[in-house]
């Protein structure tokens, strides 16, 4: 069978990922091997280049709208406590932090993990073009799975340093402390960030230790940076 039948199967589960630079794509068959992965690295707001319509007219994208994912990946999130999180006002607390943006929708999901709701959003543009694509796709944030799948409920600093954006969450007495991502265009401002997250929040490295989420060579690249510093240093795949 050739891989050009496999990659129009029905079965296969797509993933993609919406970047402020880029987009990405994974195509996985039915035992989760990666089958094909792409990307276009054009703004996602430029959809009238036609460039992400053409991206996403590959004969391999049309998959069954239960088997996609759609991903955002970006620094514009809040997280609010249950407590206080409130339909009428949840915005304006948003905006606060990330300014006003025109033409947007707001999504928010509750992590009974912790105890919160994830809050983000996504252009107007965006969402029409993959609800018509892929009207039955789910949803999801990066940091969100983070939160959901990799950090755990141990006292420790979790880093995943991904493409340009380093996030950085601590837990604390087992509950959720701190979650911030930083723009990070190499490896020395991510091990800046990590030890500056210890240092401003007076976090003993021998009770706190660094969680590395592995991402390609990305963790790989850092641990060696920061092994100087911290001697506990244990990687998530």
């Amino acid at each position: 069978m050739s891989s050009k039948v496999l990659l129009k199967s029905f079965d296969n589960h797509l993933e993609i990922t919406i970047r402020n630079n880029g987009v990405s794509y994974i195509v996985q068959d039915k035992e989760n091997k990666i089958l094909l992965r792409q990307d276009i690295n054009v703004p996602t707001e430029n959809s009238d280049s036609g460039l992400i319509d053409f991206f996403f007219s590959q004969p391999e994208l049309q998959v069954f709208d239960k088997n996609v994912t759609i991903v955002f990946d970006n620094t514009t999130y809040t997280l609010f406590p249950n407590e206080f999180f409130k339909l009428e006002s949840y915005h304006s607390i948003f905006e606060l932090e990330h300014g006003t943006e025109e033409k947007t929708t707001y999504i928010c999901e509750p992590i009974k993990k912790w105890g919160i709701y994830f809050v983000f959003r996504i252009s107007n543009k965006i969402r029409s073009f993959f609800e018509e694509k892929y009207p039955k796709a789910k949803i999801k944030h990066k940091i969100e799975e983070l939160l959901n799948d990799r950090v755990k409920q141990t006292d420790g600093v979790y880093t995943l340093y991904n493409e340009d954006t380093t996030t950085i969450v601590v837990v604390k007495n087992n509950e959720l402390q701190l979650t911030t991502s930083f723009y990070t265009p190499n490896v020395e401002d991510s091990a800046y960030f990590v030890l500056s997250v210890y240092e401003e929040l007076d976090l003993d490295k021998k009770k706190y230790p660094l969680h590395l989420i592995y991402v390609k060579q990305q963790s790989k690249a850092l641990q060696p940076l920061l092994s100087k510093h911290i001697s506990d240093i244990k990687i998530i795949k």
